[in-house]
């Protein structure tokens, strides 16, 4: 697929950041969607993710041990149809038991479909967490809320909310130069590990060989041992 000149192209360097709705044991269907609205449908893995309007808050880990519980919120909308989420809850019991599938990657892994000119850079890279619904906390005629949670706290399963990956996961979202990374220095890399003098190319790659560059991998959000995540 290649997005019409009046699209906003996809540029590589940016965490992107998709959803899957599973409720197919619930009898529905899956959904698959992103909240980024000015870029059009998303292919990743050979799957297409459609735009929507979606606020998800709450999904880091928390530091006391305690399960986090995060929040969802959607606009009640599918495909142009207005309170199409509502009429979704009240026949399939409020998605309550539903599989929600959070997927952080970067635009320079997506599928070259994305892109004009392809992307050699394509890879089935990405960080995931797996969690359930809850229940629904808010519904009106604009946005249907929902509260979280990890598989673990719903049926006991030791089955981690976070699948770690090799991908330092403060790259992944975005929190690059933030405190949870405290990279300060002044020694630039851009995406690909290239050293560069413009510290508006900095960017970090998420690898432990860009900790290492910049002298930081005390601070590595990824684990050196992981295997790449398994589709499923």
């Amino acid at each position: 697929m290649i997005y019409s000149a009046d699209i906003q192209k996809l540029e590589p360097g940016n965490q992107i950041r998709l959803y899957e709705l599973d409720a197919t044991r619930l009898g529905a269907t899956l959904w698959r969607f992103h909240g980024h609205e000015h870029e059009g449908d998303i292919i990743w893995q050979g799957q297409l993710y459609s735009p929507i309007q979606i606020e998800v808050t709450g999904l880091d880990i928390r530091g006391d041990g305690r399960p986090a519980t995060p929040k969802l919120k959607l606009a009640n909308e599918l495909a142009g149809i207005p309170r199409a989420v509502s009429a979704i809850c009240l026949q399939f019991k409020d998605l309550a038991g539903a599989d929600f599938k959070v997927i952080e990657t970067f635009k320079h892994f997506l599928d070259a479909a994305n892109f004009d000119g392809g992307n050699p850079d394509a890879a089935d890279q990405s960080r995931i967490s797996l969690w359930k619904i809850e229940q629904k906390t808010e519904e009106n005629f604009s946005t249907v809320g929902f509260e979280l949670s990890s598989p673990i706290d719903m049926e006991g399963q030791q089955l981690p909310a976070q699948q770690i990956t090799k991908l330092c996961r403060w790259a992944m979202r975005g929190q690059y130069r933030q405190e949870a990374c405290a990279y300060t220095g002044t020694a630039y890399f851009d995406k690909k590990n290239e050293p560069t003098d413009n510290p508006a190319l900095d960017r970090c790659g998420g690898w432990w060989s860009s900790c290492k560059l910049r002298g930081n991998t005390r601070r590595f959000g990824g684990s050196m041992g992981a295997s790449l995540i398994a589709k499923g």
